[in-house]
């Protein structure tokens, strides 16, 4: 398939199949042993079933943000030097619509506030915001930005804030 650009042609339910398998390799390599030397293979299996530029089923779109941004945001070990890139790339190719839930779940306390007790992590948060910045259009989520941009009280106060819950309530209303 990948030697005649086959993978545009098949069907989003069998590929929506396939992204889900790849993910859940690509989660697995990046919660196990050896994460450096594993995650590439399987992100690179991803990107040839995604394509250039990526095309998401929408079965599978919110998990697939949440892998991106979950193996973008390290393990807390480090980063995988040979994947950050092309997560950085990924993240910069979500639509505006992928963009406002990828901004709205990089401030989840939930999903991703533990992470935040992590330098390498706080660093990376900062990098996936700026990949998201010129995509968000919305001007409720714009404000998101803005808060996070003016908080000064550190990322994993800010992702317990009521300020921020207020206004992810807005955005979601």
């Amino acid at each position: 398939m990948d030697i005649v650009d086959g993978q545009k042609y098949i069907p989003d339910e069998i590929r929506a199949t396939e992204i889900d398998r790849v993910i859940e390799n690509l989660l697995q390599a990046h919660n196990g042993m050896n994460n450096f030397y594993n995650e590439p293979g399987f992100l690179r299996e991803l990107c040839n079933i995604i394509g250039d530029p990526p095309k998401i089923p929408e079965f599978v779109r919110e998990k697939y943000i949440y892998c991106i941004l979950n193996v973008f945001l390290t393990n807390r070990n480090g980063k995988c030097w040979a994947a950050d890139p092309i997560y950085l790339e990924l993240i910069e190719c979500f639509n505006v619509d992928e963009a406002n839930y990828a901004l709205q779940l990089l401030v989840n306390a939930n999903e991703f506030g533990a992470k935040y007790q992590f330098s390498v992590c706080i660093e990376q948060f900062f990098r996936g915001i700026n990949a998201l910045r010129n995509k968000i259009t919305n001007p409720t989520v714009r404000e998101l930005l803005q808060f996070i941009d003016e908080y000064k009280s550190g990322i994993p106060n800010l992702v317990r804030s009521s300020d921020l819950k207020r206004i992810l309530a807005r955005i979601n209303n």
